[in-house]
């Protein structure tokens, strides 16, 4: 039985307000189809994957060192999210290489369709990371955990994803890896940081370079 599965419910809702402005008058009968067809496709084709590890931190000059690794998280932003943690935990969360195939097929024989299965998709493997967070949450139930916090956000490098897929394994275990243009295969699949021994929000719209062109949920 798989960890997680998106409702129909659900996959309307988000699709209505990320996609359709919550205009009701575009939830035709069409829409309604697609998006149940991509819900049924999606819990078909996904395999949920996700791996951990878990460091030490030392703040320094040049980055928040993770210690037993020669691994600096650099920028200013990540380290006033973690400043406080006594521990910081890197994952890695991936709907799998069979949700990849089905979009590309869609896109070449129903393009609108495959729209469908990108969007949900992206969703999905957001909920799969709040999953991720969860099982965190319980392996540390006596402290107070941060929220994730991905490459990309604020000052952030994209290309710490290289040393957090190697830290986490996560070539070996999940079969994730980094092409030469940066990009992670599978594409549905999230790197995070998680801090803890503190609480604390971070507010990740104001940091996000999509920020003045939000439509409401974001999906990374």
């Amino acid at each position: 039985m798989k960890v997680i599965e998106l409702g129909y419910e659900e996959a309307e809702v988000y699709f209505i307000g990320k996609e359709l402005n919550n205009d009701m008058e575009l939830f035709t009968e069409d829409v309604q189809e697609k998006i149940e067809k991509s819900v049924d496709l999606l819990n078909g084709y996904t395999v949920f994957g996700h791996c951990s590890a878990h460091f030490t931190p030392e703040f320094t000059e040049k980055g928040v060192l993770l210690k037993g690794s020669d691994f600096y998280l650099q920028g200013n932003d990540i380290k006033a999210h973690l400043l406080g943690c006594d521990k910081v935990y890197l994952f890695c969360a991936t709907l799998g290489y069979g949700v990849d195939r089905i979009i590309r097929s869609f896109e070449v024989c129903d393009l609108s369709l495959g729209y469908y299965l990108d969007v949900l998709a992206g969703y999905l493997i957001e909920k799969y990371c709040d999953y991720v967070e969860s099982v965190i949450g319980k392996a540390e139930s006596e402290q107070d955990l941060t929220e994730r916090f991905s490459c990309g956000y604020g000052d952030f490098p994209l290309d710490a994803q290289k040393d957090i897929l190697r830290l986490v394994n996560a070539e070996k275990e999940l079969g994730v890896k980094l092409t030469e243009s940066g990009m992670m295969t599978p594409q549905k699949t999230v790197t995070a940081v998680i801090g803890i021994g503190k609480k604390a929000k971070v507010q990740r719209c104001k940091l996000c370079v999509k920020n003045d062109d939000c439509k409401g949920q974001c999906n990374d």
